[in-house]
């Protein structure tokens, strides 16, 4: 572990480049194949860049919504707010916001960082996420929306 975080690479470990500390580019196809699946959206236009940033347990993402009306920021807050899984973590202020350490051993996803987008304006929402990847992967996001959709008459 020691020689991990002072990036003194194993003798028997190979990788493209020394992971700990460094940033690797991820595979854009997979985000894009799960948010259309996930809204439903087959023809969902996404644009994104995805880094991996290496952390023992959590993923996190930045996310830049494009709405087709304006955002209004409270009703934004109150429905992550009142989403399930999902945790308000969004007080800059105070220093509290998403960060995969303090997500790690939390079934809900942190969310924070909210705010109106300077690329889209009052028509826009940028936010930051933090989850688990091992509590809150995709296999328990499947059956969570199954269950959702079984509750709602759907299937």
């Amino acid at each position: 572990m020691r020689a991990l975080l002072y990036s003194r690479l194993p003798s028997d470990v190979s990788f493209f480049y020394f992971i700990t500390h460094s940033l690797t580019h991820s595979l854009l196809l997979l985000y894009l194949l799960q948010y259309s699946k996930i809204f439903g959206l087959p023809d969902l236009a996404v644009s994104c860049t995805a880094v991996r940033i290496p952390t023992f347990r959590a993923h996190a993402e930045a996310i830049t919504l494009e709405t087709e009306r304006p955002v209004d920021l409270a009703a934004a807050r109150a429905a992550i707010e009142a989403a399930p899984g999902v945790e308000l973590v969004d007080e800059p202020g105070e220093k509290r916001y998403p960060m995969p350490m303090n997500a790690t051993e939390k079934y809900d996803v942190e969310c924070g960082r909210m705010r109106k987008s300077l690329v889209f304006g009052d028509c826009g929402l940028d936010l930051f996420v933090c989850g688990d990847q091992i509590l809150r992967g995709a296999a328990l996001n499947a059956v969570l929306i199954a269950e959702a959709a079984r509750e709602a008459g759907k299937i």
